[in-house]
């Protein structure tokens, strides 16, 4: 199973019902550890991209997003 991730893919849903990009909260790793316990299949990071963030942020969001972060 391959999964993407992006900034905007975890989302807080405000009072009143707004839904607006968190950032990178949980991360890629914990997100797809929950796929991974849900369907047992390998899984693969297929895509990301730090969307709306400068060239020299790269490098740290691919860190963030493939980080174990313990």
């Amino acid at each position: 199973m391959g999964n993407d991730f992006y900034r905007r893919n975890e989302q807080i849903v405000k009072a009143g019902g707004a839904i607006e990009p968190a950032g990178d909260v949980y991360g890629w790793y914990l997100i797809t550890q929950q796929y991974y316990e849900r369907y047992r299949r390998p899984v693969m990071h297929t895509e990301t991209n730090n969307i709306g963030t400068g060239a020299e942020e790269a490098p740290r969001w691919l860190w963030r997003s493939s980080s174990t972060r313990g």
